[in-house]
């Protein structure tokens, strides 16, 4: 529910600048319009981002391929045990091939050496022949393996290209991927019991381990087979072929791997050497242009800076970032410039008048000249004060803003305490101040309270000081029409005669010199409604001013009043 508060205030005078004081440009706030947040990554974060996936991609792929290489060699390799193991047993068997003179061989380890000699021809493993006698195994007789490390009865694929490469510093660098990708993967297929342990077993009844991969004494992996001797439907003996042959396919599958981390390592470096001859230099450029601002901050606008603005990504945005930064430091330097200089004007005038009144005061014949001349330099140097007290202020208004402590606050409370404290200002003769409540009073926003609580009572005084004794000052707290629940909207209003239409924006201005008719001279810097107008923007929020429409157009078209109105942003955080 709307809720109003009469309030009598004093005549608060607050008029425009002398109109001889030309309107000057005091440094305002910088205001740098901050770039769209950039896509997660940018343009480099992209290629890098697709370089690296591109490596994963590759060795992944790799991976599996030397997987199913890895496989693919040993499937071969223990089939081969296998088929010798097949071979040599149908070679001893009394119930197969009888080679030991159509009885079993189990008995004859002269004969059992020679045909497993015959039967293993070529195969560079070895085959050795057990017999069972009370359930323990006894050694019967076993070929002799050949040191060839690549006999041609092996089934081993030709080596991958680049193989030759495994040597030296290939070995050094893929050694390590050995037990990584050949004998980790393959530990579920790797026994841990002896060949002596498995062929006990198997004579015993056990079905062995079931594997078909081992570490033999020496510490090598090796493939064995073993395969029990039936003779007259009982098994007599146990065949075992093992072959040293997996170092070989060991020794491939590193070849195999090595183009491929040659070709994920030389993907990786491309990709890290595009990017900084894509970056760096330009970083470089841009630190060496930055150093040259600095070393002349007094004539930044001559540094030569360089060119990257038509890039599309990261680099590009730090260029126009790095002008944009450089424009608005030489921006503030001719400002500061500027305002000196029409601060010194703004001084002169005072002065001058002083002056001028001292040189006069030898000449006046009555005491009633002197106390007019004495009263000219009381005003003048009022005047003075009162200028060099605003522009001070306003010259520590951005550090201010800059330390001031922000927190949540009730917007209700911050313009109703405002409005409330003309009450100490009483005057039987002022205008009424009142104060509209058009929110629930639950409203807040984020903001320096005395700095917020400046504005508001500035523009009251304007108000107070441009209306008619009889008329009336109203401040109103109302969400922002078209805003939804985002913005809320504070006005004051007056009953005075307005602003001229052309002057609506440049009364926020520094050093604003157009006054009203019948306004006291010298009363007002001219920097209270661009001191306003920097706060308001610090805190996200924006300041304007219209013309009330005349109460009878027909009969005079002159506005009502003036109405300045503030839009700050709701702060939905509550902790007010």
């Amino acid at each position: 529910m709307a809720s109003a508060t009469s309030i009598r205030a004093t005549d608060v005078t607050r008029g425009a600048e002398a109109a001889e004081a030309p309107r000057a440009a005091f440094p305002k706030a910088t205001r740098i319009k901050l770039a769209k947040p950039a896509r997660l990554g940018g343009r480099f974060g992209g290629a890098l981002l697709i370089g690296n996936t591109l490596g994963i991609i590759l060795l992944t792929f790799g991976a599996m391929a030397i997987s199913a290489y890895r496989d693919g060699l040993l499937t071969a390799r223990v089939e081969m045990v296998e088929r010798q193991a097949v071979l040599a047993r149908a070679a001893v068997s009394g119930d197969a091939l009888a080679a030991c003179g159509g009885g079993s061989c189990l008995d004859d380890p002269i004969k059992a050496t020679l045909v497993l000699g015959e039967a293993t021809a070529g195969f560079d493993g070895r085959v050795s022949l057990f017999r069972s006698e009370s359930g323990l195994p006894r050694f019967v007789a076993e070929n002799v393996p050949k040191n060839d490390p690549s006999p041609a009865a092996v089934p081993i694929p030709d080596a991958l290209p680049l193989t030759s490469m495994s040597g030296g510093v290939g070995e050094t660098m893929t050694g390590w991927v050995e037990k990584v990708l050949f004998e980790w993967p393959l530990r579920g297929r790797i026994t841990d019991m002896t060949i002596e342990d498995e062929v006990v077993a198997i004579f015993n009844g056990a079905p062995g381990s079931g594997k078909n991969l081992r570490y033999d004494p020496q510490g090598k992996l090796v493939a064995s087979i073993a395969i029990p001797v039936v003779e007259g439907g009982a098994t007599r003996g146990l065949v075992v072929a093992e072959s040293q042959g997996i170092d070989v396919v060991s020794k491939r599958v590193r070849g195999a791997l090595l183009p491929i981390i040659v070709l994920t390592l030389g993907l990786a470096n491309f990709c890290a050497l595009g990017l900084t001859a894509a970056v760096t230099h330009p970083l470089r450029q841009l630190a060496i242009a930055a150093e040259k601002v600095r070393a002349s901050v007094g004539r930044a606008g001559q540094v030569e800076l360089p060119d990257y603005d038509a890039r599309r990504d990261d680099v590009g945005r730090l260029s126009r970032a790095f002008k944009a930064m450089t424009q608005a430091l030489v921006d503030r330097i001719e400002s500061i410039d500027s305002f000196a200089a029409d601060v010194s004007h703004e001084l002169k005038n005072p002065l001058t008048s002083i002056k001028s009144a001292i040189e006069t005061v030898d000449k006046c014949k009555t005491d009633e000249q002197r106390a007019r001349l004495m009263e000219v330099i009381a005003l003048d140097v009022e005047r003075m004060d009162r200028l060099i007290s605003d522009i001070s202020s306003a010259s520590r208004l951005d550090a201010q803003l800059a330390t001031e402590t922000r927190h949540a606050i009730s917007a209700s409370k911050l313009v109703g305490d405002v409005a409330g404290s003309y009450r100490a200002v009483t005057d039987a003769g002022g205008p009424v101040v009142n104060f509209w409540d058009e929110t629930d009073g639950k409203q807040g926003i984020f903001a320096a309270p005395a700095a917020l609580g400046r504005v508001v009572r500035n523009l009251i005084d304007n108000a107070v000081s441009f209306s008619p004794g009889s008329g009336a000052v109203t401040v109103a707290l109302e969400k922002a029409p078209g805003s939804g629940q985002s913005s809320l909207l504070v006005t004051v209003s007056d009953e005075g005669p307005g602003v001229p239409a052309e002057n609506l924006e440049s009364i926020f201005d520094r050093f604003y010199t157009s006054r009203p008719q019948g306004a006291t001279f010298g009363s007002n810097s001219g920097l209270g409604l661009a001191i306003a107008r920097q706060i308001v923007e610090s805190h996200g929020g924006r300041i304007w001013c219209e013309n009330l429409p005349p109460r009878d157009p027909d009969f005079d078209t002159s506005p009502a009043g003036a109405r300045f109105h503030i839009e700050l942003p709701v702060h939905t955080g509550g902790g007010f």
